[in-house]
């Protein structure tokens, strides 16, 4: 039987084989593809393979929490459990239609602190198979931490806030670590029927007490930073309203948001509906709003930033090793746990490898970091190359290992790397035996439709692998 408890640590999180949701007949993919499912308490946002990220209704904060009083939590209903059942089932649709190999499925507030809780995700269980995970609010905020931090490496020191459905965290973060977080139950749907007073009130009687703490702990007489960066749905649509919808404008000053909180508090539903706002935003956007520039007047940050990232990221890497945005981020370990399952899925062990990467790490150095590309991540590109020799080996029956690997990978390919990353990818293994001082010319790969600069990189690669190659041999 499934644990239900209430996870507080990201190591804890589990990962469902797709194969053990579908009958026999549904094909799952051999490689690593997995998928996020984030049900939070004002919506559900599935992160599929590719990093495309799809955003369901779902109110389930409205079946958990009393308007009124905050200290009362209600059991969901016959009708909350029908309208999660329904969304689950949306994702699996999603699962079995973008050839996922894994599930990580988490939820926040809402079903965190239902009554029934563990009633509600067991049913979920043996109805749809998908086995939910209430993460603590502690975790939470560290998971949005983590994806800040991964999608802001120029800043040192500043505060993330996450105005979600059902809860608000505020993290302290100093010389990129997080010093101090808290997580209160101030969400969107919470202080949807309060007035403005009320609101105050309430952040004065429940969480300012705690930033006063925090500032403290985690800066003592340093200087404050001055920049905070808001998750969320609400704070991200407020930015946009205030900017006109510019999305190259991504930062404002706290002056601005209070400006045009008025104009905001005065518009219809039919108004906001008509500046692009989601159904089930317009009616709390507004009190959100209150709630955020409160908060971050009592933090003293002057300019508000909106990141293009949130929880679900921060449950991506944590679960699989790596961001949707393969493009932007270079983290090694996605890549890895998707050529050891490669490895697993085909039965063999490769032995190689650990001399291997040993060998990369000692005789490329320098030279692998100065190369720079836009298009390719030389050190990604080189940890692959050098495993699908060993893979190409080891499966080998006839031919030449190197191009046994090359045959393997072209017809698989790895999905976190790109189509043009996959095409050289190919081109190296097949090449990477080849001497560097022979005759024959090597040309680089016409498929790739690479640049002058782009082909000389490439050319650099191939003699740093082979050099690594040596070197793997010798040990």
């Amino acid at each position: 039987m499934p644990n239900y408890d209430i996870v507080d640590n990201y190591k804890d999180l589990l990962i469902q084989p797709a194969s053990e949701l579908f009958t026999r007949a549904q094909k799952t993919s051999r490689y690593l593809r997995p998928l996020v499912i984030e049900i939070g308490s004002n919506g559900v946002r599935i992160v599929t393979p590719s990093g495309e990220s799809e955003r369901e209704p779902l109110r389930l904060a409205s079946y958990v929490f009393d308007d009124g009083d905050d200290t009362i939590r209600k059991p969901i209903n016959k009708k909350g459990f029908d309208a999660l059942a329904d969304v689950i089932k949306i994702a699996l649709q999603r699962t079995k239609a973008s050839g996922s190999s894994h599930v990580c499925c988490v939820a926040t507030s809402a079903l965190r602190e239902t009554p029934n809780r563990e009633f509600i995700l067991e049913k979920i269980y043996k109805k749809t198979g998908i086995l939910i995970q209430c993460i603590s609010g502690d975790l939470e905020a560290r998971l949005i931490a983590r994806a800040v931090l991964l999608s802001t490496p120029e800043e040192k020191s500043f505060f993330v806030v996450d105005v979600g459905g059902g809860s608000l965290e505020i993290i302290a973060i100093k010389n990129r670590k997080v010093k101090k977080h808290f997580s209160a139950p101030l969400g969107s749907v919470t202080l949807k029927e309060l007035t403005t007073r009320q609101i105050s009130k309430r952040l004065k009687d429940k969480m300012f007490t705690k930033v006063e703490s925090l500032l403290s702990d985690s800066f003592g007489d340093g200087e404050i930073p001055k920049i905070a960066y808001v998750t969320g749905g609400n704070p991200k649509d407020l930015i946009k309203l205030v900017t006109d919808g510019k999305n190259e404008r991504d930062r404002v000053s706290l002056k601005e948001l209070a400006a045009y909180l008025p104009t905001l508090a005065k518009k219809s539903r039919s108004q906001l509906l008509a500046l692009g706002l989601r159904t089930d935003r317009v009616d709390v956007i507004v009190n959100a709003s209150h709630a955020l520039i409160d908060t971050l007047k009592k933090l003293g940050a002057d300019e508000v930033r909106a990141p293009n990232t949130g929880l679900q990221s921060g449950i991506y890497d944590c679960a699989f090793g790596s961001l949707p945005n393969r493009d932007r981020f270079l983290n090694q370990s996605r890549l890895k746990a998707e050529l050891l399952y490669l490895q697993q899925q085909l039965g063999f062990e490769v032995y190689n490898f650990a001399s291997s990467k040993k060998a990369i790490s000692e005789s490329l150095g320098n030279r692998i970091k100065n190369i720079h590309s836009r298009t390719f991540r030389p050190y990604a590109l080189i940890y692959a190359s050098t495993f699908l020799r060993d893979i190409g080996y080891a499966v080998m029956t006839r031919g030449k290992h190197p191009i046994r690997g090359a045959e393997l990978l072209e017809k698989l390919g790895i999905c976190s790397l790109s189509r043009k990353e996959n095409i050289v990818l190919s081109w190296l293994v097949r090449h990477h035996e080849v001497e560097s001082d022979t005759k024959e010319k090597i040309q680089t790969p016409s498929e790739a439709k690479l640049t002058k600069k782009e082909a000389l990189l490439v050319m650099r690669l191939l003699k740093a692998l082979q050099e690594s190659q040596k070197l793997a041999r010798s040990t």
